[in-house]
């Protein structure tokens, strides 16, 4: 019709003036027209967007707008930077190469102070690389600069939680949430650190369902939908003794996309509840996903990052203080271990130190600085790894300001002759364990896997390496003088082995892992003793509550090899939060989880297990 009207107009075809007016005019409507339907067509493309692609959408609009007004120097700058982040294939990037990179991003910053995007990248790098002052510091500055940016305060507060600091972490997150009520990641890790850290409930219940209504005038949605957030606050009331209403939220957290995680609890609460029916049918839903994972790597890799979470979520206040207090783990274990049974090196506080005197021979022990948070390296004076005599860092372990800023250093003694791997490398050998709280305290059980992880320093050790050389290396010293090399550090290779195979195959010395089990055990138990303990409450927290949940716990727990005439295994602390991303770890997480789920009508260890050749029961209080 276009066609023919533009035709009638062009070569006046078929008409009078008034009927080439007319053409005109329909012409003219039908483009007004067309017009309208592009706009409803692309009103129709937005409304069918999600939250996530809105959100992206608009990020990458003001990006783009920011970068047109960049100053060019700051542009060549950060194109330097980048370049410099980037290692060639099949290497890793050198500190040198890292301290480069932040050069340059600190005179970009220079020039352009509030360019929040670069200080954000900045300070995760540093924090990465074990600066912990230089990246809050570089993490304020981005909000000091940009106030409205939530993402640095959200980072800030994750900073502050790492080294220890909660009482600050708090204060972030609530920044955040005060700069963005939407934002529902800040009131998750609020409420995390009220029920987890703080034992504080009741306050995290009421937190969440304000956040959850969308604030006074309910306007904001997010929150609301989070399934985070949901889960969470299902899971304290479900800590609270409540039953109809987690129940309600467990569903919408797994409607809204939480996961395997919410399952368990559904088929938990049901099954408290006499409910037969419900209970038989979620854990039927369990066990299918369970059995879906096993054919899909996707799915596997969603299923067991949901139990991760819920893993996290499992760990009440009373085991807080031991996953993330290296100096209160040691004191469990020394209180509960009356024969001396765990060999751990001995760690100085503080505290301890100041009962030594100038004359006591302990202060020339050899030890390694760190931070007596899980998570904190013991960042001093830029270094990542301190190496040398005690009495040498007396003053710094002392230092009341720098425990209040950065977290309490301590030092651990370095143990000699460590037994290396088949390729001359430090190396860790990691311990899996599981606690299972029942209702009933005599019926909790401790599980220990049969395969262990090794990591391994990312290089040979040098035994010559020589601790009185006048010549201080960064590098050497945190390699070849701490008690694992770089074995924690993300470059360390990690590869699953049978437990009696780390010792003889991997170190070749001779068969200590019944000895690295046997002291596995006594660190569960004692660690089980402690959390059980009826003193132990804190605010409306106790145990109880999750012993009721019946949901397992998994640890990891790190011991060094010593070598020489008689092999000794030494208990180095509790590893990093289990990641389930190993065949062999995953296997062992999906044995016990199905241990679980069948013990609803069973007795736990009557359980049939799905992978029994990758676990040991080894405690039964």
């Amino acid at each position: 019709m276009r066609m023919t009207l533009e035709r009638s107009i062009e070569g006046r075809e078929g008409g009078s003036e008034d009927a080439i007016e007319r053409a005109r005019a329909c012409v003219e409507n039908l483009d007004a027209i067309e017009r309208e339907l592009e706009k409803d067509a692309a009103s129709d493309r937005r409304a069918g967007m999600d939250e996530a692609s809105k959100d992206a959408e608009l990020a990458r609009v003001q990006s783009e707008a920011e970068e047109r007004e960049r100053d060019p120097r700051v542009k060549a700058l950060i194109e330097d930077a980048k370049t410099l982040a980037m290692a060639p294939e099949g290497t890793t990037r050198g500190r040198e190469l890292t301290m480069a990179f932040a050069e340059k991003m600190e005179r970009a910053l220079a020039l352009e102070p509030d360019f929040y995007q670069a200080s954000l990248q900045l300070a995760m790098v540093y924090q990465a690389h074990g600066y912990v002052a230089s990246a809050i510091e570089r993490v304020t500055a981005a909000y000091d600069h940009t106030p409205g940016c939530f993402l640095a305060y959200a980072l800030a507060g994750q900073m502050y939680e790492d080294v220890g600091l909660y009482n600050r972490a708090e204060e972030e997150y609530a920044k955040c949430v005060g700069v963005s009520f939407d934002f529902a990641d800040a009131w998750v890790s609020l409420a995390r650190l009220s029920v987890n850290k703080f034992g504080a409930i009741s306050s995290a219940i009421h937190l969440m369902r304000v956040a959850k209504l969308g604030g006074p005038e309910a306007k904001f949605t997010k929150p609301g939908k989070h399934p985070l957030l949901l889960f969470s606050l299902a899971h304290a009331l479900h800590l609270t003794g409540y039953s109809a209403e987690p129940t309600s939220l467990y569903t919408q957290a797994l409607h809204a996309g939480a996961g395997v995680m919410a399952i368990y609890p559904l088929c938990k609460l049901a099954n408290d509840c006499a409910d037969d029916e419900g209970a038989s049918m979620w854990a039927k839903t369990w066990r299918d996903a369970r059995d879906a994972c096993r054919e899909d790597d996707s799915s596997a890799d969603s299923f067991f990052a949901s139990l991760e979470v819920f893993n996290a979520a499992s760990a009440g206040p009373q085991w807080h203080e031991i996953l993330n207090s290296k100096v209160r783990a040691y004191e469990i274990i020394a209180n509960r271990d009356v024969d001396g049974l765990v060999r751990a090196p001995t760690l100085f506080t503080s505290d301890s130190l100041e009962t030594l005197t100038e004359s006591d021979e302990i202060l020339d022990e050899v030890v390694v600085l760190k931070g007596a948070h899980a998570k904190f390296p013991g960042v001093v004076e830029e270094k990542i790894n301190r190496v040398g005599v005690l009495k040498d860092f007396k003053a710094i372990i002392t230092d009341g300001k720098a425990r209040r800023t950065r977290g309490e250093i301590i030092a651990q003694r370095r143990v000699r002759e460590v037994a290396t791997d088949e390729f001359g490398r430090k190396c860790t050998v990691r311990v899996r364990a599981c606690f299972v709280p029942d209702q009933a305290a005599a019926d909790d059980v401790v599980l220990i896997a049969k395969s262990v992880c090794i990591l391994s320093a990312a290089s040979a050790y040098d035994k010559t390496a020589d601790m009185a050389s006048s010549e201080y290396d960064d590098k050497m010293y945190a390699r070849e003088m701490t008690n694992r090399g770089l074995s924690g550090d993300s470059s360390a290779t990690m590869r699953e082995v049978d437990v009696k195979d780390a010792c003889t195959r991997v170190m070749g010395i001779d068969d200590v892992s019944s000895d690295i089990i046997a002291q596995a055990e006594i660190v569960m138990r004692a660690f089980r003793d402690a959390v059980r303990d009826e003193r132990n409450v804190i605010q409306d927290a106790r145990y109880d509550a999750y012993a009721a949940v019946s949901a397992p716990l998994f640890l990891n727990l790190d011991f060094i090899v010593e070598s020489g005439e008689t092999p000794r295994a030494h208990f180095l602390g509790v590893g990093e939060r289990p990641g389930f991303r190993l065949e062999r770890e995953r296997a062992f997480v999906r044995d016990v989880w199905s241990r679980v789920v069948d013990a609803l009508d069973d007795d736990f260890a009557d359980a049939d297990a799905r992978d029994d050749e990758f676990i040991k029961i080894v405690v039964k209080s």
